[in-house]
């Protein structure tokens, strides 16, 4: 835990916040502090595992070469030749989870997941939803020969678009269903240092955990500026 101890606070934060523990920041956590929850939550193994993980999620994306496995690149570029949306954001770190694709289109933030004919799509349905907490729209693309495990899964009636590969093409199997978002949720979702800097410059009380703040700073800001918010945060939080 010692080599802990020379990493910046902000980095620690995130670590912490990263790996889903939970906790209430009552102001700024310091160094001690948040040490001292990891050390509560997880045992030494766990924290450099964690650790390792977040270095080449969310704090290394411009130096550590991204690692896709076969086949995942070109329905990748499928599925955007499919929407041809304006941007695209790739590998996109939200909470405990990294999206394969976001793109923008008018109002909408969609989230995409990718499964080539080697991922496993065991866990596809936890990831979705993760995903439905920020995204107006979520879709899965798979490989052909996921298509009966895909079926099997409760994906459609959850309101995810499925988006099927085959052959260097893509098919739209069914269409995902539109939920707006509740400001809070968009800004709980931040990292604490993002909505700590939103909240100062809205003159936002910083007292309490996230979710606090986020209530406070929602009555401040309407949807819309709201959403561009989040956008921004997304760039951020993308590795390409």
């Amino acid at each position: 835990m010692d080599y802990y101890s020379n990493m910046d606070v902000s980095f620690l934060r995130e670590l912490v916040e990263g790996i889903n523990l939970s906790f209430r920041f009552h102001g700024d956590k310091g160094k001690d502090a948040l040490l001292r929850i990891l050390q509560r939550k997880l045992d030494a193994e766990k924290i450099d595992v964690a650790f390792k993980m977040y270095l080449v999620c969310y704090e290394a994306r411009d130096v550590i070469p991204l690692i896709k496995p076969k086949g995942m690149s070109e329905i990748v570029e499928t599925v955007k030749s499919f929407f041809k949306a304006s941007e695209y954001l790739h590998e996109v770190t939200v909470g405990s989870r990294r999206c394969d694709l976001v793109f923008f289109s008018g109002n909408s933030i969609n989230a995409v997941e990718v499964k080539s004919s080697l991922d496993n799509i065991s866990h596809a349905l936890a990831q979705l939803e993760y995903y439905k907490k920020w995204a107006n729209q979520v879709y899965l693309a798979y490989d052909v020969k996921h298509r009966q495990r895909v079926k099997r899964l409760p994906i459609v009636k959850k309101g995810v678009g499925l988006l099927e590969f085959t052959k260097g093409e893509i098919s739209n199997i069914h269409d995902a269903s539109f939920q707006e978002k509740h400001k809070v949720d968009l800004l709980s979702l931040m990292t604490y240092s993002n909505l700590r800097k939103i909240a100062v410059t809205f003159k936002v009380d910083l007292k309490g955990g996230k979710r606090a703040i986020a209530k406070r700073l929602s009555r401040k800001i309407i949807l819309d500026e709201t959403k561009s918010l989040f956008r921004d945060f997304l760039r951020a939080r993308a590795l390409i």
